[in-house]
């Protein structure tokens, strides 16, 4: 009976709001040895600052700068154990500082989400995948926002303005970009966008734009956009859900530089008693239902006009690497990491990322391009080599002077089978649909997001592979490594070890460059 009690209050009011709108309380686990300490418990007490670090390697003279990271950095509370889902570890920030030396600094966000749990050894609110402890943080949480300000997924910056970013709205806080102090928690005024948005933002000129989803009275996506200065959203379009009964998980969006939008409504839908922490989904927090089709919704975002196409096939995704136009075309292309289905999600539960027989599912790098012209002129079409990727694409990027523009190298993460985790680092030429594996000296156990650095920002044709990427890599033995390589060779410039615990699994991260 009190349980079918909480079961309802936790809903209600979870519905309720979207419609309106001691002591050393974590705990270390046994570090998991398939992917060396990456999904290891840190402490504050292991966290660093301006800690100096050995270079294996030469570091290009004209790489001067910061490489600031945010991921889950502890999983396991007192009372509760340990969380679910790689999603639901508590944040903790890196920065490697490239300079006349290289130092490190870590630091855990101090969210309310993690300041409950240190001190009181219970979960203040429901994670992504890890429901909250009980009756008693239920109202506690209630008073703190109800949905988790755990932002522990990425980051973004407009000038010297930080901010760590995760789903839900209340999950984004402002840090200092230099200590990695935590300033403030970070809540735009102005219309209600929804409880939840995605954690990957992008600017177009001086102005964040993002895009929210409410569940409740019916499911609507909001396409906004923030002022950094004034701190103020402005609504630019309202999309009605493809199913008046739920809502599409919106990870990510494409912007291209002329200021069209892209996003999908894939069969991947909240499950809301799942989000509330009180049910069960068929993938942690979602459902899955192929019969809702997949559409992508392209929104101009100085008149806010919408067109939205039907997909000709199902798929699922986390990232997009670019999205551009052709203009001369009336066209519109995205390219993304492209899944069959929502099995990514489950292959994030820490009990199948530490399980030696389980293997990732796959995916390739995928375009798909839209006919302003037309709703029914669209065109799916894969881009990559599956056999030099291991039939896996994730955490895709370009270079950034490229963003928005039409590009010919996608940089990603591929997969040597049988794997729990990314552990190769790819290149894919989209003129000749080839993939490259970068060279590294040694073997790693995980890979996380590259990172391109340009050289020049000029978008000239010979200059677009004109710099290294940075990408953290995880040995077995517990080390992390920063590896600086050459991205027009795919090679190894030099790496920076971080030795043993070295650091957790990350999400995404960003350069910060000194140069003037």
């Amino acid at each position: 009976k009190n349980m079918f009690v909480t079961y309802n209050i936790r809903v209600i009011l979870f519905l309720l709001l979207d419609a309106s709108l001691a002591s050393w309380s974590l705990v270390t686990s046994p570090m998991v040895r398939q992917l060396g300490t990456a999904l290891r418990d840190f402490s504050e007490e292991e966290c660093v600052k301006n800690e100096k670090l050995q270079v294996i390697g030469e570091i290009p003279q004209w790489l001067r700068g910061a490489y600031v990271r945010n991921g889950p950095g502890c999983w396991s509370v007192k009372e509760d154990g340990r969380a679910m889902h790689l999603f639901d570890g508590f944040a903790m920030m890196s920065r490697i500082e490239l300079g006349e030396s290289v130092s490190l600094t870590c630091k855990f966000l101090q969210s309310k989400a993690f300041n409950h749990a240190k001190n009181n050894g219970r979960r203040l609110f429901s994670e992504f995948g890890t429901p909250q402890s009980g009756m008693k943080e239920l109202v506690l949480g209630l008073f703190q926002g109800l949905t988790t300000d755990n932002a522990c997924v990425s980051f973004i910056q407009k000038n010297n303005k930080l901010i760590a970013m995760s789903e839900p709205a209340t999950a984004a806080y402002e840090i200092d970009p230099e200590s990695l102090e935590t300033i403030s928690q970070w809540l735009p005024s102005g219309p209600s966008t929804g409880l939840i948005q995605t954690a990957h933002g992008k600017f177009l000129c001086d102005e964040l734009i993002n895009i929210g989803t409410s569940l409740l009275p019916k499911p609507i996506y909001t396409v906004f956009q923030v002022n950094m200065e004034t701190q103020q959203k402005k609504i630019i379009a309202q999309i009605k859900s493809q199913s008046a009964n739920d809502a599409a998980w919106i990870h990510t969006f494409g912007l291209t530089k002329d200021g069209y939008v892209i996003f999908f409504e894939t069969p991947a839908v909240y499950n809301v008693a799942a989000l509330a922490g009180t049910g069960n989904a068929q993938h942690v927090t979602f459902d899955w239902k192929p019969q809702r089709g997949t559409w992508a919704h392209i929104v101009h975002i100085e008149t806010g006009t919408v067109q939205t196409y039907k997909c000709p096939s199902n798929f699922f995704i986390f990232h997009c690497a670019n999205a551009f136009s052709l203009p001369n075309e009336n066209k519109i292309c995205i390219d993304f990491a492209a899944f069959e289905n929502a099995n990514m999600i489950d292959a994030l539960c820490l009990d199948n990322m530490s399980n030696k027989e389980y293997d990732i599912p796959k995916s390739r790098l995928a375009r798909l391009t839209f006919d302003l012209n037309s709703l029914d002129n669209l065109n799916f079409d894969y881009l990559d080599n599956p056999l030099s990727s291991g039939s896996f694409c994730e955490f895709v990027h370009v270079n950034p002077a490229w963003s928005g523009i039409c590009t010919h190298f996608v940089y990603g993460l591929g997969a040597r089978r049988p794997t729990t985790a990314a552990n190769i680092l790819t290149k894919t030429s989209i003129k000749t649909r080839s993939t490259q594996q970068f060279q590294t000296y040694l073997d790693y156990v995980a890979f996380g997001e590259p990172t391109f650095v340009p050289r020049t920002h000029h978008t000239l044709e010979d200059t677009e592979d004109d710099g290294v990427v940075l990408a953290i890599a995880h040995t077995a033995q517990g080390e992390a490594h920063l590896l600086i390589l050459d991205a027009r060779q795919c090679s190894e410039i030099a790496r920076i070890i971080i030795p043993f615990p070295g650091l957790p699994y990350g999400f995404h991260g960003l350069w910060t460059s000194s140069q003037v």
